[in-house]
């Protein structure tokens, strides 16, 4: 068996200097149980807009009194997800061929998918 990597994050955010740091620790462990991940479905017709638009998040702010640190949330959210895909290895699910996987886009205004 081969020897599995947990990873541990720190975040650390200091709004008064306006600067945030950022590191990870990853660390082999001999056993390596599966990473359940559970997602909440959502309703496709009730999207709410984070940036302020919606009532749903109004305790957040909205307008020129939004949440100031929303752009730094958004770069640590890119800067978590960059490093899970660079220091894990993924694989397909067993009985899944790189065939079946579909990486075609569609141009617009925004870059999606092209089949689902």
């Amino acid at each position: 068996m081969k020897p599995c990597m947990t990873a541990r994050l720190f975040m650390t955010f200091h709004a008064k200097q306006e600067s945030w740091s950022m590191f990870g620790q990853l660390q082999e462990t001999p056993k390596c149980g599966r990473i359940q991940m559970n997602f909440i479905l959502r309703d496709e017709e009730n999207e709410i807009d984070f940036r302020g638009a919606h009532f749903q998040l109004l305790p957040f702010g909205a307008g020129r009194r939004i949440y100031p640190g929303m752009t730094v949330s958004m770069m640590i959210i890119e800067y978590i997800i960059a490093h899970l895909l660079y220091f894990f290895d993924w694989e397909l699910p067993d009985g899944m061929k790189m065939e079946d996987v579909s990486l075609e886009e569609v141009v617009g205004i925004t870059i999606t998918r092209g089949e689902a």
